[in-house]
């Protein structure tokens, strides 16, 4: 079963490589298939697997957070922003840096770099940045504004955590939050060498541009997601730190999902945008899909004692003392090629629980190492941010001359 399962879910990679397309109905179909065939489960019990409290809070974050780009608030947020910077060209791709990370925690996560990428490289245009520290700006913003807890990519993967890692809600903040910190540092290390090797020497000002006003509803869009963002941050903070009980009324209250919904609420009675397009363009349909196909694929094989037994050949080939860098190093590997969050840390994390659970190890550092090592090498052109991202670039062939770079 080991071997069938290997199979399918690099038939399912390889189809979605070459096809193009999600793989997130191609491994659910895999799951039924196996489950019932091989695991003698039902197709209740294989639907059983979807993580519905993870998918719930991603809809809730990227609906809150996308009405500030339904409506425009976000990108004269961004115009407004890199404004500052038009008289110190030199600085401008740390400004790119700045505005995609922030707009990153403001609910896009990964898919900031997407945003701003095109806006970013036609400004390092005009500022004589190299194309390559652009690309490094935005995708290393990206992936550090992303990875943070009360930020998409920090909510996916607490979710996983605690639906297939079965770890604490507290303990999954803080294990999050040292991925992150990891993270968070490769990329400015990536950032300031990126500026080292690349920095441009130009020193003459941008030509200004005329900036938009603010409307009525996008001033109250961004008054609201600054208040919204404040709450979740200290809540995250002081049951990161056991300030409160996770079992308080203010924990419960203050998990993501429930007051992004609120903030939902809020912005659909007072108008700030057309809840239908956030829902149909902005809420990432694709990663929910993905995050369920393989949810319910890593749940029928855990059935089939899969996981088991490879936790224990890695226990038996690495030891416990070096098996945070082996699974660092796998997940690195693993996410040159396919999604990050959606693939590679729940198929990691399910690995982290059993080796957890055989030796009794401290598994911080092991989550820790999963989520950094899935998230560092997410810049690869092969990748789901950095081929988005390295697309953006205006020239075709710069865009194949950074793709030689980048590997």
């Amino acid at each position: 079963m080991v071997t069938v399962a290997i199979i399918l879910l690099i038939a399912a990679i390889a189809i979605g490589l070459i096809r193009k397309t999600n793989i997130g109905p191609i491994l659910f179909a895999f799951a039924i298939i196996l489950g019932v065939s091989a695991a003698g489960m039902s197709v209740n019990e294989v639907l059983a697997g979807i993580p519905v409290s993870l998918i719930f809070k991603i809809a809730a974050v990227t609906m809150f957070y996308g009405f500030s780009r339904e409506n425009g608030a976000l990108q004269g947020f961004v115009s407004h922003i890199f404004r500052l910077f038009r008289r110190k060209p030199k600085l401008v791709p740390f400004a790119i840096f700045i505005v995609t990370l922030v707009i990153s925690i403001m609910g896009l996560g990964i898919f900031s770099g997407m945003f701003i990428a095109p806006l970013g490289f036609e400004l390092g245009k005009k500022a004589k940045s190299n194309s390559m520290l652009i690309f490094l700006c935005v995708c290393c913003g990206a992936l550090a504004g992303s990875n943070l807890p009360f930020s998409l990519g920090g909510v996916v993967a607490q979710g996983l955590m605690i639906s297939i890692g079965k770890v604490d809600p507290a303990l999954a903040s803080a294990y999050t939050l040292v991925g992150s910190a990891l993270t968070v540092f490769v990329c400015l290390i990536m950032v300031v060498l990126g500026h080292l090797i690349f920095r441009s020497k130009s020193e003459e000002i941008i030509e200004e541009e005329e900036l938009m006003s603010f409307s009525i509803r996008q001033k109250q869009t961004l008054v609201l997601i600054a208040v919204v963002t404040a709450a979740i941050l200290m809540i995250n903070i002081l049951s990161t730190f056991r300030l409160i009980s996770s079992n308080s009324l203010i924990a419960k209250i203050g998990d993501i999902g429930v007051i992004c919904t609120i903030g939902i609420v809020i912005e659909c009675v007072l108008g700030l945008g057309s809840e239908k397009k956030v829902v149909h363009d902005i809420v990432p349909w694709n990663v929910i899909l993905l995050v369920s196909g393989f949810s319910s694929f890593l749940a029928v094989v855990q059935k089939l004692g899969v996981i088991d037994i490879v936790a224990d050949k890695l226990i038996d080939l690495a030891g416990v003392s070096y098996i945070a860098l082996i699974l660092c190093v796998i997940a690195g590997l693993l996410s040159l090629v396919s999604s990050g969050l959606s693939v590679v840390c729940p198929l990691l994390f399910s690995i982290v629980a059993q080796v957890v659970l055989k030796t009794g190890a401290d598994p911080t550092i092991m989550f820790a190492a999963v989520f950094a090592g899935a998230s560092i090498t997410a810049i690869s052109p092969f990748s789901a941010l950095g081929s988005s991202v390295l697309s953006c670039s205006p020239d075709e062939n710069e865009q194949q001359l950074m793709f030689y770079k980048i590997i």
